[in-house]
């Protein structure tokens, strides 16, 4: 009779530590498989900023050459969109990157990859030549230099363009392109209560999750930096202030 009994009392189930053991594995291969999507993630993050990089630096060295920043693309074929040589359509504030005009080399034609992610935005002073920082004109103080002089539409000149744009951008104003808040340490992301700071230029990516870049009514607003990924957000912005770019042509 007390054989059974202890026969019964072990067919009633698992015992604590049969359980606590089966709770364990189960963590472990979750935390594997969580492990493994991270990873994954990090990766496609990585590659994403990676290229992102590489259109900044291209931008960089386009600077250096021209004393201007490109005009975004806004017809899609990878070259600047001007109305003449070197000069942006006053409205042409927002496009695409122009991969063409910069020499960023693509993993296929303009279009048909991860190019068309990619968003541009440049400051243009509300088209006013000394703030415009898509066109290299002279703006030498106290007094404009004259062709042929060495000095007449040189680097200097494009140092007080930005500098000008970014005494104007003392105001935030929502005509230029900015940032917005990130969600933390710059407040909430939004682009009609939080408008943080105009930018010479920014680069943006738009995720797998499709998250807009920028706010449909408002294009020149951008997410601020650094804002953490969500379930619904997985975007890549790449701000380059007045006082960066001014560093980079002072190298």
């Amino acid at each position: 009779m007390k054989k059974q009994h202890k026969t019964r009392c072990r067919q009633r189930g698992f015992t604590m530590l049969e359980v606590a053991l089966v709770v364990l594995t189960i963590g472990v291969v979750l935390g594997v498989s969580m492990a493994a999507k991270n990873q994954t993630a990090s990766k496609s993050t990585a590659s994403e900023a990676a290229f992102m990089d590489s259109i900044v630096s291209a931008t960089f060295l386009f600077v250096q050459r021209n004393y201007r920043l490109p005009c975004p693309d806004v017809t899609g074929n990878g070259f600047e969109t001007v109305t003449s040589p070197g000069v942006c359509a006053p409205s042409n504030t927002v496009g695409k990157v122009p991969y063409l005009t910069l020499g960023v080399p693509l993993s296929g034609p303009v279009g048909t990859g991860m190019d068309q992610k990619f968003t541009y935005g440049v400051y243009r002073g509300g088209g006013t030549d000394t703030k415009d920082l898509t066109l290299n004109a002279e703006r030498s103080l106290p007094t404009p230099h004259v062709a042929p002089n060495a000095s007449y539409m040189n680097r200097d000149d494009f140092k007080q363009a930005v500098i000008n744009a970014w005494a104007a951008a003392a105001t935030v104003a929502a005509t230029e392109i900015y940032v917005t808040g990130n969600d933390a340490d710059t407040g909430a992301s939004d682009c009609s209560g939080n408008e943080v700071a105009n930018m010479a230029f920014i680069i943006a990516f738009q995720g797998s999750r499709d998250a807009p870049v920028n706010d449909a009514s408002t294009v020149t607003c951008f997410a601020g930096p650094g804002k953490p990924f969500s379930p619904t957000y997985d975007n890549l912005v790449k701000a380059v202030s007045f006082s960066e770019l001014l560093g980079v042509l002072s190298r």
